[in-house]
C-alpha cells in the first residue's frame, strides 16, 4: 500500500476545503434550516461529496463535487454543467465559475465570500 504524504497533497486538501465552504455556504443559503445546522453539511458519495437537491424558488438544483473525475457538477434542472479541478487555479476562480453557472440557469444566490 502506497502512503501519501501529507506535504504530497497538501495544496489539494486544502482545496477541497475551500470548495466544500462554498457548497456549504450555498447549501446554508438554500437549505430548509434544521436544528444545530444540520441543514448545511454536505452529503459524502462514492466519488466525493454533494449538496444534495437544493430549491431556490421554483428551481431544483444540486452540486456534486467528484474527486475520481476531478470536477464540479452543477445540475440545474437536469442541464448539467462541469467545472473542471485544476491544478493551481485560484479558488476565487472556482468561485465565479460556480455561481456563474447557476446564475445562467436562472439560480441567483448571493452568499457571504469570506471563509
Amino acid at each position: 500500500m502506497d502512503i501519501i504524504r501529507h506535504s504530497e497533497w497538501a495544496e489539494t486538501k486544502f482545496t477541497l476545503h475551500l470548495l466544500s465552504q462554498i457548497l456549504g455556504k450555498i447549501k446554508l443559503e438554500t437549505a430548509q434550516q434544521e436544528p444545530q445546522w444540520a441543514h448545511v453539511t454536505l452529503a459524502i458519495t462514492p466519488n466525493g461529496f454533494t449538496t444534495g437537491l437544493l430549491f431556490q424558488h421554483d428551481r431544483a438544483f444540486q452540486i456534486d463535487l467528484d474527486i475520481h473525475e476531478s470536477h464540479v457538477l452543477i445540475n440545474v434542472g437536469g442541464h448539467v454543467q462541469a467545472v473542471p479541478l485544476e491544478t493551481a487555479k485560484p479558488i476565487k476562480t472556482y468561485f465565479e465559475e460556480v455561481f456563474g453557472a447557476l446564475a445562467s440557469k436562472g439560480v441567483q444566490l448571493e452568499v457571504n465570500p469570506k471563509p
